[in-house]
């Protein structure tokens, strides 16, 4: 388990295996996870880390849909999500309070539905300032 006290946490390229939990008032500011393989689903217990203002989950096999609910993480930045296994459609994600602070979206090589191009526009207050990358097939 990532304990209250963690703050930054880098895990990249190894075989890590198992579910992680974040506690309640966790002041984990980055989770840095990429390319470790885990599968499943993305921890619904990361909206306990209302600190976090990166996550990266890119180059693994995470199986889940696109998870709206991280939108309620209130100074996350930039979340990457690419080269995963994630699926299903991309609604017009919702204004307001969702993704306030978000600058950097990377869900490229996945396999989305829907265009998360057009969902993105829907962030009025952000329209020039988030950067994207459009989805691509690999080779």
């Amino acid at each position: 388990m990532i304990t209250a006290a963690s703050r930054f946490w880098i895990c990249t390229t190894t075989a890590f295996q198992g579910l992680f939990t974040f506690r309640i008032g966790s002041a984990l500011k980055s989770f840095n996870f990429h390319g470790n393989k885990p599968e499943g689903e993305i921890p619904r217990s990361l909206t306990n880390c209302k600190q976090l203002d990166v996550l990266d989950l890119r180059d693994n096999h995470l199986n889940d849909t696109f998870l709206v609910w991280l939108g309620t993480l209130p100074k996350l930045k930039v979340l990457s999500l690419r080269s995963n296994k994630l699926h299903g459609s991309i609604r017009s994600l919702p204004t307001g309070n969702m993704f306030p602070q978000l600058r950097i979206l990377d869900l490229s090589s996945n396999a989305f539905t829907k265009s998360y191009q057009d969902s993105v526009s829907t962030f009025e207050s952000h329209e020039d300032s988030v950067s994207t990358f459009e989805s691509h097939e690999d080779s």
